[in-house]
Formats: structure tokens, C-alpha cells, sequence
């Protein structure tokens, strides 16, 4: 198997031989899943500073193709992801809900009169991704910590959240009468059925926004969802911790049965044992799916979680 360095230097040499001269100073790469669940590898391509605006498409795509038949000829079959950044940009950190909402608010006023659609749309995107990657984050710093977020582990929680489980556990949240499996622990305070509400309210709307030829957008409308998202996010920071948790718990780990059976149970989240704990109120504990969970062992021994 090609370690680090090897790989690394398989992809620099390859955006060398492709990009204009003078302007790759290196290439690393990080292991990883994609949205599928598959290994891949994400490459960053470290220009020189200054040089982006050289980098041609057509050298660029040249690039990815030459980096992954490079790769294949060495049997390493982990599909490559590239990017560029000049080193200058190497900043770590994940998207801020409020530099998303910010976002949206430059596209509904980027025109003079009337915004075009184009900039409309994306502001509606813009709306559900700002409550999609805050409650990421919140998960990540609720079962791994504020102090972890360099690390995989981080990285592993915050990418598990689905969209179609967040769109799932909000319509539960919503609902007079949530179903057998997530009503025993499913929060019903009023602010955290709000921040339910307003998330697939958004969700439906990026849906249409990204992908319905049909779908007109309203300056109008955007600019009072903006106004909902951030009503929503401060409704969901100031509910009750312990609702929290368990709407965060959800979203992650989901029942296999009614109530708790034997793959499913509920442990601390501060403990890294995986003894099950059934003692306590269900909102002072973290549901864990032992199936969903394992991959290779338990994530639980290897702190993942």
C-alpha cells in the first residue's frame, strides 16, 4: 500500500507536469468517505501565490484524470477528489451558519431592482444549508467536543448527519403524535418544534430551489426566510439542553425497534465504555444503533463518538 508521502508526490508531480509553470508548490491529501459511504481521497493542489488566475480548465481536469490513473497503475482505488488553494488560503474551519445568512442577504441585493433568479435561488439554498451545517456543528461539539475540532473524529460526526434523517426526526418533531420509535425520546418543547418546522419548511424550499425549472423565487419570500432562519437558530440554541441533545442524538442514531433492544441502548456521553447503561431519565443519555455505529470495531472504545 502507497503511504502518505508517496501519494502525495504522485499527485504533485502530475499537476506539475499539467498546470503552468512555477505554480504548484505542493499537493497534500487527507483519507476519507465521501457521501456514499465510499474511501476516497480529498487532494489539495497548493499553488503559488498569485497563480489561480493561470490554472486553465482544461489543465485542470487533465489534472484530476492524470492523478487518478497514476494512482490506478499503483492499485490504490480510492477515487481522487482535487482542489486548489494558493497557501495563503490553508485555513481550517467549517462553514458559519451566520456567513451563510450573510450570504444570502448580499444575493437578494446584488442587483439594483428585481434580483435575478440565478442569485434568488441560491439565496434560498444559502437559507437551509446556514441550519444544516449549524446543527452539524452542534452535534460534533455535543458528542465530541469544542476542543476536538481539528480532528477526524470531529470530521466523522459532523459529515453523519443526513438530510433525509434531519428531514425525518423534524417531521416526528412536528407531529401531535410521533411514532412508537422516536417518541419515547423525541423533545416536544416549542422551541424546538419551531426550529423543526422552519427546517423542513427550508429544506423543501432548497429542493425546489436547486432543481424545479418551474420554481420561481421571491425576493420577498428569501428575505423573510432569512429573517425565519435566524429566529430559528436562536430558538434552537436557547431550548432546554437536555431537548437538545436528544434531537441531536436522534439525528445520528436511530431506534432499530420500539424502545431499546439488544443492539440499542443508551450510554453516557461523556463515557468511552460500551456497557449498556438503561438507568436515568432518557434525556441525560446518548442513544447509540451498535449496527449503524460499528465499522471496524466500536467507535465508542476509539472515542469517536
Amino acid at each position: 500500500m502507497l503511504d502518505k508521502t508517496q501519494i502525495d508526490l504522485i499527485a504533485k508531480n502530475v499537476a506539475t507536469a499539467n498546470l503552468a509553470a512555477g505554480s504548484v508548490k505542493s499537493a497534500i491529501h487527507v483519507p476519507a468517505l465521501d457521501a456514499d459511504s465510499k474511501g476516497v481521497l480529498y487532494f489539495t493542489i497548493v499553488l503559488a501565490p498569485g497563480t489561480a488566475e493561470n490554472i486553465d480548465g482544461d489543465a485542470a481536469l487533465e489534472t484530476a484524470i492524470g492523478i487518478r490513473e497514476e494512482l490506478g497503475k499503483l492499485a490504490e482505488e480510492r477515487f481522487p477528489f482535487v482542489e486548489y488553494a494558493e497557501e495563503g488560503e490553508l485555513v481550517e474551519g467549517e462553514p458559519h451558519p451566520d456567513h451563510l445568512i450573510e450570504q444570502a442577504e448580499r444575493l437578494i441585493g446584488s442587483n439594483p431592482g428585481q434580483p435575478r433568479q440565478a442569485d434568488l435561488r441560491s439565496a434560498v439554498s444559502a437559507v437551509y444549508y446556514a441550519v444544516f451545517h449549524a446543527i452539524a456543528a452542534a452535534a460534533a461539539d455535543q458528542f465530541v467536543g469544542t476542543a476536538n475540532q481539528k480532528t477526524e473524529r470531529y470530521r466523522f460526526v459532523y459529515r453523519g448527519l443526513e438530510p433525509r434523517r434531519l428531514r425525518e426526526i423534524c417531521t416526528e418533531a412536528t407531529n401531535p403524535t410521533p411514532c412508537s420509535k422516536c417518541g419515547p425520546f423525541l423533545p416536544v418543547g416549542p422551541d424546538i418544534k419551531a426550529f423543526a418546522t422552519a427546517v423542513k419548511t427550508f429544506s423543501e424550499k432548497r429542493h425546489l430551489a436547486d432543481y424545479d425549472p418551474f420554481y420561481r423565487a421571491k425576493r420577498s419570500d428569501a428575505l423573510v426566510s432569512i429573517r425565519e432562519a435566524k429566529a430559528a437558530l436562536a430558538r434552537f440554541r436557547n431550548a432546554p439542553l437536555a431537548e437538545r441533545t436528544v434531537f441531536l442524538t436522534l439525528l445520528h442514531f436511530s431506534p432499530a425497534r420500539t424502545g431499546i433492544c439488544s443492539k440499542f441502548f443508551l450510554c453516557s456521553p461523556q463515557s468511552s465504555d460500551d456497557a449498556p447503561r438503561p438507568n436515568g431519565p432518557p434525556s441525560h443519555w446518548v442513544a447509540v444503533d451498535l449496527d449503524r455505529c460499528r465499522m471496524g470495531g466500536c467507535h465508542l472504545r476509539q472515542g469517536l463518538v
